[in-house]
């Protein structure tokens, strides 16, 4: 097995829990996939989803999701 890292235009650099949630289910399918010789699933792919807090006023944020 190795690691791979193929460019992608949904590649990501966010940085939110809220994306790395995402991106870590992605990653556990994939891995599972490769560990599990044979397996004819289709591969995960990260859909390219973030979110960002926006400070809308003092001690009040709001959340922007990207997707």
């Amino acid at each position: 097995m190795s690691i791979r890292w193929q460019r992608h235009e949904r590649a990501s650099n966010a940085k939110t829990a809220a994306a790395a949630g995402k991106q870590t289910l992605v990653v556990a399918e994939n891995l599972l996939a490769d560990l599990s010789k044979g397996d004819s699933r289709g591969r995960a792919v990260y859909d390219g989803y973030g979110s960002c807090p926006l400070t809308v006023e003092k001690g009040k944020i709001i959340l922007a999701e990207f997707g």
